[in-house]
């Protein structure tokens, strides 16, 4: 997927810049259609992607820790108030 991406926007930056500097030597007035926002925002919502799959990898391991700790403080707890 990495290798889509970068290839996908690579491609449409390159369009791009082609497509303006045509423009420029032949002398074009009309505006030549371009796609310069399209790696930004490609790229921004790959990493927002990844961003949340990450979050959602590491909070249930967190939680986890968290429960086996409190289980843990509980049992010392209980066995220091019978004795």
């Amino acid at each position: 997927m990495d290798v889509l991406i970068s290839l996908a926007t690579s491609i449409s930056y390159v369009y791009s810049v082609v497509v303006i500097v045509v423009a420029m030597i032949v002398g074009e007035r009309s505006d030549p259609k371009t796609f310069f926002e399209t790696p930004p925002m490609l790229l921004v919502f790959v990493s927002f992607g990844r961003w949340l799959e990450h979050i959602a990898k590491v909070q249930p391991y967190q939680c986890r820790v968290c429960v086996c700790v409190c289980k843990f403080r509980v049992n010392c707890m209980y066995h220091e108030y019978n004795r």
